[in-house]
């Protein structure tokens, strides 16, 4: 089964449509009918233990210190290190590595917002 079957099984509605040969293989994916509530699939989420704060937090630290002390952009820090963290988390890696680059884009609009405001004051 390819991780994108996993990921994004057709919906019952759509799997009336498939040819009867995958329309099985569909069915098996989705505990539920269509119109049912039990065919919505809960996806697991990963916890915030005390262990992963610390190393976020410990990574967020050496990120900005090393951005700050070499004026090197903090993503090439942050996303090389959170695909690690993520990966060791159960994440799958190519899901790891598009995580790790999304918060590295989130945590532009931090440093935009700290931007416009200094430029404001002035």
């Amino acid at each position: 089964m390819a991780l994108a079957d996993t990921l994004f099984p057709t919906p019952p509605c759509a799997a009336s449509r498939l040819p009867p040969s995958l329309r099985e293989r569909e069915r098996s994916l989705w505990p539920g009918e269509a119109g049912s509530t039990a065919a919505l699939v809960e996806q697991p989420f990963m916890s915030l233990e005390p262990l992963l704060i610390v190393e976020l937090a410990a990574l967020g630290v050496c990120t900005g210190f090393l951005a700050g002390l070499l004026g090197i952009g903090g993503g090439m820090i942050m996303v090389p290190f959170l695909t690690i963290i993520l990966g060791g988390r159960g994440v799958a890696p190519d899901l790891a590595v598009k995580m790790a680059i999304a918060t590295s884009m989130a945590t532009i609009i931090f440093t935009s917002l700290s931007s416009v405001r200094a430029h404001h004051k002035r």
